[in-house]
């Protein structure tokens, strides 16, 4: 009888941690799945502010050739 309520108490914990490590997996997905679209987030607004550092350049080239052309 001892054995039976030992491997019965066994398959429900092995269930049990089985279930666990599914959740904490499928936990570890999303993180990973939310990071991935935070870098992609990040990697635009890079790109925006390199657009407009961009054209702060261009605007203070104009600015620089106008100089020399007045003076």
């Amino acid at each position: 009888m001892d054995d039976l309520r030992l491997q019965s108490l066994l398959s429900l914990s092995l269930h049990l941690l089985s279930s666990l490590l599914l959740v904490v997996l499928s936990l570890h997905i999303l993180e990973l799945s939310c990071q991935s679209f935070n870098l992609v987030l990040v990697l635009i607004h890079l790109s925006l502010v390199h657009v407009q550092l961009s054209s702060h350049c261009l605007h203070l080239r104009g600015l620089l050739f106008q100089v020399l052309l007045i003076d």
